[in-house]
């Protein structure tokens, strides 16, 4: 049975506007890191849903943390580094981004910092099962 797949999301939290979005999304292509993905490069998102609402960010698609252990290492180097990504995005243009992981919002970046609840509850117990 193949492993069912988790969507890591991080986006701009509120509503930005036209030039806002442009420059996300302008930041997000200059600085989203290179190389190959476990299942497939993360995708950089901007689209307004029925209510007229704009979600801007990115969105990736991960197997489910329960393969081997050289992919799940793998997988965990990408969401550091996209957390690291949006770390950035959030210092560098003063922004609040959310996070996402499996349909659950599971904190946030202010002012490039990273909350504790995304390192805690995600990425250190992640790591510490690998170890």
């Amino acid at each position: 049975m193949a492993a069912r797949g988790v969507e890591f999301v991080g986006y701009v939290d509120g509503d930005p506007d036209d030039g806002t979005a442009a420059g996300i999304v302008a930041f997000l292509r200059e600085h989203m890191p290179a190389g190959s993905w476990v299942v497939s490069a993360p995708e950089i998102v901007d689209q307004v849903d029925g209510e007229g609402t704009r979600t801007v960010g990115i969105a990736h698609l991960i197997r489910r943390p329960d393969i081997d252990t050289a992919a799940e290492r793998l997988m965990l180097a990408e969401i550091r580094a996209l957390t690291g990504l949006l770390a950035r995005l959030s210092r560098d243009l003063r922004l609040t981004v959310a996070v996402g992981y499996d349909g659950e919002t599971i904190g946030w970046i202010e002012d490039g910092i990273i909350d504790t609840t995304i390192t805690e509850g995600l990425i250190d117990p992640w790591a510490d099962r690998l170890s």
